[in-house]
């Protein structure tokens, strides 16, 4: 079934778009509602995850090049075949 939104906020009862409350319904009896300002907040704290997820990301790279370098001077033990 597809999702159905509709407005719950009557004329005159807010003084901005982002107070809009707008129910999804995805079937009978599942009903949910938003708010453009909820939406935007959820965004913004995504987008900070994300900022910050990238930023570990770019660390963690620069960290196995320094880790990766030293490693290649070492010599490593031979393991001997079992006869």
């Amino acid at each position: 079934m597809a999702k159905l939104y509709e407005a719950k906020t009557k004329d005159d009862e807010v003084t901005d778009k982002n107070m809009v409350q707008v129910e999804e319904t995805q079937d009978v009896e599942k009903k949910t509602t938003y708010t453009l300002a909820y939406i935007n907040t959820r965004i913004a704290v995504l987008q900070a995850q994300v900022t910050n997820i990238q930023t570990e990301i770019t660390e963690l790279e620069i960290l196995k090049t320094a880790v990766d370098f030293e490693a290649e001077k070492v010599i490593l033990k031979v393991i001997e075949p079992v006869e």
